[in-house]
């Protein structure tokens, strides 16, 4: 499941704590429900484990931490045993940013840092750099680490700009902006 075919609006925005809010919430929420539903019609295991870790990001969002937690610890569970290490890293990431909104910065560290080893040692995934980047500069800065925030930042912008989409830099960019405020 591509979250471009879900057919409802599960954009977001950044708020200036760095975190995202849905564009509409309602959407989202009946966007949720929509995968939910394809959850429990499937029985590939691996479709489910896709599904949970898209699930798990989007109830973050709303704020169904506990939820978010179970569905993208699920999720990377599953994708442990089967080795697939591109859905770990990304499953890692993801499983981090609920940590951080959770407040266990330390699980939300232990996570990032093992997806940035991956991330760095596998030539496969080092396109994925800068999100775990962009993730450590989220919790160091809600950690209220505003120095080490901005230079995780600089480092992701970095990446961002070399890989020339500008979505991602304008994110990087922003964060940077916020971030300044503080240092």
């Amino acid at each position: 499941m591509n979250p471009e075919n879900i057919p409802y609006n599960m954009s977001f925005s950044f708020c200036n704590n760095l975190r995202e809010t849905a564009i509409d919430e309602n959407e989202m929420i009946n966007g949720v429900n929509y995968l939910l539903d394809c959850l429990e019609k499937t029985k590939d295991p691996f479709h489910q484990a896709h599904l949970k870790s898209h699930i798990g990001v989007y109830q973050r969002i709303l704020g169904h931490l506990d939820q978010s937690l179970e569905n993208l610890e699920s999720a990377l569970h599953y994708f442990e045993k089967t080795e697939d290490d591109l859905k770990i890293l990304v499953t890692k990431i993801r499983l981090a940013h609920t940590y951080q909104w959770l407040k266990s910065f330390q699980k939300a560290d232990e996570l990032l840092s093992s997806a940035l080893e991956l991330s760095q040692s596998n030539i496969r995934f080092q396109s994925h750099i800068d999100f775990v980047l962009q993730h450590y500069g989220k919790l160091r800065f809600e950690q209220g680490l505003y120095q080490q925030a901005k230079e995780f930042f600089e480092k992701a912008l970095y990446l961002r700009k070399n890989k020339n989409i500008d979505e991602l830099t304008k994110s990087t960019e922003f964060a940077l902006k916020i971030v300044t405020e503080y240092t």
